[in-house]
């Protein structure tokens, strides 16, 4: 991946070209993590440390913007969901 605008290379390689293949995709951390679930053996803790380890990555060397979005609360209890990031 190329920085335009600083000229700055960040090389990925192949699970990492999948995770933002599928940020690139879905837009959601929770999604990707789904997705790559389904598709490595791979302990979820680890997996969801390394997607946002990415995201960090990418977000400090400015390829990427990252929000978080809140769920609603929920019909049935009334409490807060959880909260997911997004890539804009």
């Amino acid at each position: 991946m190329l920085n335009l605008s600083t000229g700055v290379y960040f090389g990925l390689d192949s699970v990492g070209t999948r995770m933002w293949q599928l940020l690139s995709k879905h837009r959601s951390m929770e999604k990707v993590i789904t997705s790559l679930l389904a598709e490595y053996e791979v302990d979820e803790t680890q997996l969801r440390r390394d997607v946002e380890n990415l995201i960090r990555e990418l977000t400090d060397k400015g390829l990427v913007k990252a929000g978080a979005k809140e769920t609603p609360p929920c019909a049935d209890t009334g409490q807060q969901g959880s909260t997911h990031r997004r890539l804009r």
